[in-house]
């Protein structure tokens, strides 16, 4: 145990060898219990490759890709605007994911992104981008939302929530845009129906978290 310690301490590669049932798993269990750190297994086998550690692009459906994009717009946009006076967009988004008019949605997500921007950075919202009566803070921006010409409206009222950490909310609005950004590149390419997405191996997970 304590030249694992050592070597855990010096940032050393550990390789532990012996015969199964002997131990090797359990003490590593409870040095990461001591050290208070996660543990990440990875069970390896003569066929483990190194996508399954680093990671790889794989085949997904378009809905599959396009779940996480609107799970994550579900966690910002009620922090930042409000849910009760978009709910004609938020039904008219959620049409257009069920119907798979990606895009259509993703016009619709840039929209939202621009209007969460500008109430952030609490700047004047200008006729010539596409908001109107921006003498008041319900200022509102239409958009075609399908073939039919429905219209569908984002309110710019900040939600009562938005009180504190601005800057937070801002960042994460930039790293949601990257994913429909990414999403968008998907669309555009996926003429099969199927786009390529990066799942992460055990090693990329284990660092980054």
């Amino acid at each position: 145990m304590e030249a694992l310690c050592a070597c855990v301490s010096h940032l050393e590669p550990i390789l532990l060898v012996g015969e199964t049932g002997n131990g090797k798993t359990a003490i590593i269990q409870r040095l990461a219990n001591l050290a208070g750190r996660p543990l990440i297994v990875q069970n390896l086998n003569n066929q483990t490759d190194a996508a399954d550690l680093l990671g790889g692009y794989r085949p997904v459906e378009l809905r599959a890709a396009a779940t996480p994009v609107i799970n994550a717009f579900g966690g910002l946009f009620p922090r930042t605007l409000s849910r009760a006076k978009n709910g004609d967009f938020l039904r008219m988004l959620k049409q257009n994911f069920d119907g798979k008019n990606w895009k259509v949605m993703v016009s619709m997500l840039r929209q939202a992104i621009k209007a969460a921007r500008q109430k952030l950075l609490q700047r004047p919202l200008q006729d010539d981008d596409g908001f109107r009566g921006n003498e008041s803070r319900d200022s509102t921006v239409d958009r075609k939302a399908n073939k039919k010409n429905k219209r569908s409206k984002v309110v710019g009222e900040v939600a009562p929530s938005r009180a504190n950490g601005t800057g937070k909310l801002v960042r994460e609005w930039e790293e949601f845009e990257g994913l429909v950004d990414r999403f968008d590149r998907q669309v555009q390419h996926a003429g099969s129906g199927f786009a390529f997405w990066f799942a992460e191996g055990a090693v990329v997970k284990a660092v980054r978290e």
